[in-house]
């Protein structure tokens, strides 16, 4: 007997949505570990120990989710929540620029980058900025994360998920409950920013083999 019930539906969208018979965090939590390991799942129950941050100089790359200096204010249902400064203007400017032809799967300019990446550093915006290159510091930021947004300790969590057929998305979604809140929350606009572009794919060409090829490496990795 699960310690919280846990359901879950698709919408019209075919998104799946999970209920709670509870608010308690580790009720949750508890309940959807019981879930996934039911389904074959193995979850390893160790305590997450946040990374600290690289020793890279910089006021935004690499520095772990947990320490950022630097914040912006996002609102997420009724709550606003700090996140990294630089994650939240890279993906509220690519929301904006969903009709761009090519996010994600053109590169951009390098050298560009490099200068768009140091404007920031010295406290510039991402203002009239490219979108292929605001991708690309994009990925750049979450490739340089001390750790993945899925943690060392439950990324096989999330690669296993991932694997399962005809799971739809909600095991995945039940290991996101069991991510510490920082990174729980940063999840929101990176999966909100690709939902945008994905919603203007015949505009702008995306697929999503091109976003999962590009945030991989550090998102689940």
């Amino acid at each position: 007997m699960h310690s919280t019930a846990l359901t879950h539906q698709m919408d019209a969208n075919g998104w799946t949505e999970i209920s709670f018979g509870s608010t308690d965090r580790k009720s949750i939590q508890l309940a959807a570990t019981q879930v996934l390991e039911e389904a074959g799942i193995p979850v390893n129950r160790e305590t997450i120990v946040p990374a600290e941050s690289t020793k890279s100089g910089s006021k935004y790359f690499g520095v772990s989710i947990y320490s950022a200096q630097e914040t912006s204010s996002y609102v997420i249902g009724d709550s606003t929540f700090p996140l990294p400064k630089v994650f939240v203007q890279a993906v509220q400017y690519l929301e904006s620029n969903t009709k761009c032809e090519g996010l994600f799967r053109k590169a951009g300019s390098v050298s560009r980058q490099k200068i768009l990446r140091a404007s920031l550093e010295s406290g510039g915006s991402l203002l009239e900025a490219n979108p292929h290159d605001v991708a690309g510091l994009l990925k750049q930021y979450i490739r340089e994360l001390p750790e993945p947004l899925t943690t060392r300790l439950l990324s096989p969590l999330f690669e296993r998920c991932q694997r399962l057929a005809n799971s739809s998305n909600y095991y995945t979604l039940l290991a996101c409950l069991l991510l510490p809140e920082e990174n729980l929350r940063c999840f929101h606009p990176h999966n909100t920013c690709y939902t945008y572009i994905h919603t203007h794919t015949h505009m702008n060409t995306y697929t999503c083999p091109h976003t999962h090829t590009c945030t991989h490496t550090r998102t689940y990795t």
